[in-house]
């Protein structure tokens, strides 16, 4: 499966969500959708990710976030495209 991934450390934990700080990395830079999710130009994000295994991390934690490509486009369709027509 094509996967999109990036590295990043836990930064908050609530009941089934976990807080990451993803930073951006040498593949960004040709990544056609790296404008789309906002890295391109930050170079820093906080994603929220929901699972019922939140507790079994801790801040401070380093892990990989990763999405199917066809999710990540369903995501920027979602967020970027949709707003727009409604």
């Amino acid at each position: 499966m094509d996967r999109i991934e990036h590295s990043g450390v836990v930064k908050r934990v609530d009941a089934e969500r976990v807080c990451v700080e993803i930073t951006a990395h040498g593949a960004c830079g040709s990544c056609k959708a790296r404008e789309a999710c906002g890295l391109g130009e930050t170079g820093q994000k906080i994603v929220e990710i929901r699972t019922p295994a939140a507790a079994t991390y801790r801040p401070g934690d380093r892990v990989t976030v990763a999405i199917t490509r066809r999710t990540g486009a369903v995501a920027v369709l979602l967020a970027y495209v949709v707003p727009f027509v409604v």
